[in-house]
């Protein structure tokens, strides 16, 4: 680590509970179908249930701002971690699928204290020109949670049953507690009283999230009709938030040019990489008889080319100015490397398969860590943690959306079917949100100071 950064302990409890945080999002993708024959409902309706951790985490992260005033760092960031560990248990006993999409919801909630309070810890201490060396091990070690959760999660299932990973979740919750309460700073955040959330820009937000996930929810159980009504709710949430100064999404952050374009454009890059393994792993096993083992190894392959990416691409954010062939070239990377799985030969060798989604997990790093990076560069001190706070909230928004999609295209596409329709469908989706920050590349501004 950068012999410059003087907070090393801080960084590695953080990066630890993000971990936890993308651990717990990942590790059920290869056992959907165990769990659905458990409960004996379907895998759609089991993927929307799952997503509730999702959801929560979007719901609850913007509230963190109100508690924070009041209570320490690190006392909120202890109490989120307990409330997390309480609710694993019960994920583990539950009885039935509503049961466990509860429990979801309490482990969201206890997670969403942890990540953007931690980060905001972090980069209060960090100087400008290490913001990408820091961010890389902010997030480095996450990376390493969808590498291991896929075998881990098929390999417990496969084995034993799917309730031992819940308790797998609770042994690391306990690491992460016990450092946490010998080692964690508890340094003054800089937040004014005036950026407290109000209700009313509160109310927006939640309704915006509510709207997104219920919709999903009604169409893929069959209540098409009522759907209809989330997307009123939506258009709601939307006029209650131009109608005013919002709190959430604060004008100055959006007037932040490289902020700006990660909430927008990083958006729609976010969505494809959340979505893209869920779909991955559906098709592969239904379709093409792969095993929950040897298509949780494929994931792997992606985030093994994510992690040792990374701290390739922080030195050449480091050194280099020129962000607009940067984004270029990552995003473009990434465009083409899924593409490549529209090929129905490919899925019939497993190391073309493995070595394709090495490839996407490069290309996803370098463009992941871009947008992580520069949307933070020119931010006040002072607005840091509502910066935070938003990017947390955003990215949980997006990840609800891609657990989401797959369940909803298999509500009109039978992912069982042999005429790979499902495949293709899935591959035309994600294609087509990674064009979206592919174009935006051509606009981005060439170099930062």
């Amino acid at each position: 680590m950068n012999k410059l950064i003087n907070n090393k302990m801080d960084i590695f409890i953080v990066s630890s509970a993000f971990f936890l945080e993308v651990l717990d999002a990942t590790i059920f993708t290869p056992v959907l179908i165990d769990i659905s024959n458990d409960f004996e409902i379907p895998v759609e309706i089991t993927t929307i249930s799952l997503a509730s951790f999702i959801f929560s985490l979007a719901i609850f992260t913007p509230l963190s701002m109100n508690f924070f005033i009041k209570t320490s760092a690190r006392k909120k960031f202890i109490i989120g971690i307990i409330i997390f560990i309480i609710a694993s248990f019960l994920c583990s006993i539950s009885s039935n699928i509503y049961l466990l999409s509860t429990n979801r919801v309490l482990q969201g909630f206890g997670c969403s204290f942890m990540v953007p309070i931690g980060r905001t810890l972090v980069l209060n201490k960090t100087r400008k020109e290490n913001i990408p060396i820091v961010m890389t091990y902010l997030i480095w070690p996450a990376l390493f949670a969808p590498v291991i959760a896929p075998v881990i999660g098929g390999y417990i299932t496969q084995f034993y049953n799917w309730r031992y990973i819940f308790y797998f979740v609770l042994f690391l919750s306990f690491f992460v507690l016990i450092l946490s309460l010998k080692w964690l700073s508890n340094d003054e955040i800089i937040l004014r009283r005036s950026d407290k959330i109000d209700s009313l820009s509160y109310i927006g937000w939640f309704l915006l999230v509510f709207s997104i996930f219920y919709f999903f929810a009604l169409v893929t159980i069959g209540y098409i009709i009522l759907s209809l009504f989330s997307i009123f709710i939506l258009l709601l949430s939307i006029f209650l938030m131009r109608s005013y100064e919002n709190k959430i999404f604060d004008s100055y952050l959006l007037s932040n040019y490289f902020f700006r374009i990660n909430i927008i454009y990083g958006s729609f890059f976010r969505i494809a990489i959340y979505c893209f393994p869920v779909f991955l792993v559906l098709s592969l096993i239904s379709v093409f008889n792969y095993t929950q083992l040897t298509s949780g190894i494929c994931i792997v392959f992606i985030f093994i080319g994510n992690i040792l990416a990374k701290p390739i691409a922080a030195k050449i954010l480091t050194k280099n100015k020129n962000i607009k062939l940067y984004f270029f070239i990552s995003s473009s990377f990434c465009f083409f490397s899924v593409l490549c799985f529209i090929n129905k030969d490919i899925y019939n060798n497993y190391n073309i398969v493995y070595f394709l989604c090495f490839i996407h997990g490069v290309a996803r790093s370098f463009q992941f860590l871009g947008y992580s990076s520069f949307s933070f560069y020119r931010l006040k001190k002072e607005k840091l943690y509502k910066a935070n706070v938003l990017n947390n909230s955003v990215m949980q928004l997006n990840a609800m959306f891609g657990q989401s999609i797959p369940a909803l295209l298999s509500v009109f596409i039978d992912f069982k079917s042999i005429n790979f329709m499902y495949l293709d469908a899935f591959i035309l989706v994600t294609c087509a949100l990674l064009l979206i920050p592919l174009i935006n590349s051509f606009f981005i501004k060439s170099e930062i100071d």
